[in-house]
């Protein structure tokens, strides 16, 4: 975005810009640029693109902003150990390993809707 310490927004342009130039990353053998974007929003954004207009959310907007990211990386450890215990919840281990975050990142440990909505509680 703007600049390295600016928030985590991005701007249509900015969106369109990095959409270009994974383009021409996913089809080096598209005759030109504009190719390559035509196929990949045709394939892969145009598919998944919502009908209806998306209605601002303020709630993630601040959730997004910088002050929210710096003071969540303040806590990341604790949120980490937080997070691996609620996705854990319904895993038996026969060992007595220590549940750690590279043990959530091989298990690729993840949340229900009921897990998340408990966690943020």
């Amino acid at each position: 975005t703007r600049d390295a310490f600016g928030d985590l927004r991005i701007n249509f342009d900015e969106f369109q810009s990095a959409l270009r130039e994974a383009a021409k990353l996913r089809y080096p053998e598209a005759e030109n640029a504009d190719r390559a974007y035509e196929a990949l929003v045709r394939i892969y954004v145009l598919p998944h693109a919502s009908k209806t207009p998306m209605k601002p959310q303020p709630d993630l907007d601040d959730l997004l902003s910088r002050n929210a990211m710096n003071e969540i990386r303040t806590r990341e450890k604790a949120l980490k150990r937080v997070y691996a215990h609620y996705a854990t919840l319904n895993m038996y281990s026969s060992t007595t390993e220590k549940i750690t975050w590279r043990t959530i990142e091989k298990l690729n440990a993840t949340l229900n809707e009921d897990e998340f909505v408990t966690w943020l509680v």
